[in-house]
This record gives C-alpha cells, sequence and structure tokens, in this order.
C-alpha cells in the first residue's frame, strides 16, 4: 500500500512552472508468467522540482524481485530527472530487483538514453 505522502508535478501556464502537491506514483502488483512485479505509473511533468520527490515514492524493500516503473503518463525535461530514475535503479538492482523502464516518449527516451549513467545521484 503507498503512504500518504504527496508528489511534486508541475503545470506548464504562459511560460512558467507552478509547483503543486499531488498524489504518489500508482502502484499495482501485478502477476504474469514470470511471477510478480510492480507497477508504478507516474504522471505528470518531471523536472528538477519533482525529481528528489520522486525517488521517495517508491516500495523498495515491499516491491517484488521484478519492478515496472512506466512513464507513459509524464514527461521528462531535465538532467535531474534522469539522475532520479538512475538512482531509483540502482537502488532496486542493489537489493537484486530487476527493473524496466517503459512508456517514454521520444523526446524523454532520447534525453534519458543521452544523459543516464552520466549524472551524479542520490
Amino acid at each position: 500500500m503507498l503512504g500518504k505522502r504527496g508528489r511534486v508535478k508541475a503545470h506548464v501556464r504562459s511560460g512558467r512552472r507552478r509547483e503543486q502537491r499531488q498524489h504518489p506514483p500508482f502502484r499495482e502488483l501485478v502477476e504474469d508468467d514470470r511471477g510478480a512485479k510492480a507497477v508504478y505509473r507516474v504522471t505528470g511533468e518531471l523536472f528538477f522540482a519533482s525529481s528528489n520527490d520522486l525517488y521517495t515514492q517508491f516500495e523498495y524493500a515491499e516491491d517484488p524481485d521484478r519492478v515496472v516503473v512506466d512513464l507513459s503518463a509524464s514527461h521528462i525535461w531535465d538532467a535531474s530527472t534522469v539522475a532520479a530514475l538512475d538512482a531509483i535503479v540502482t537502488k532496486y538492482e542493489r537489493r537484486g530487483t530487476e527493473v524496466e523502464i517503459t512508456g517514454l516518449n521520444e523526446a524523454s527516451a532520447e534525453r534519458h538514453a543521452r544523459l543516464t549513467g552520466e549524472l551524479p545521484s542520490h
């Protein structure tokens, strides 16, 4: 079960970003032919103000051996989000958990591919 922690989501209006508290990523436990996995569905614009909070929204100790981070309803705006995703993957991998990041739009996938592993993380 997810905690009561909020997640920062940015709204872009008139060229300005405004912070707004929102619910954490939706977490669903799913069974498939390989067993259990946790699927996190992250929504909203991901940038420097939301990336640190994103790292704290996962149930690292409670999740099964496979985790999917679905970003199909998100957009990666900057390097700090890539660093946060790297930190999430690293923390899971240290626990022996397989992590898959899915659903990146073209611009986010390009940014992630270019910067992943290149930035300091948590």
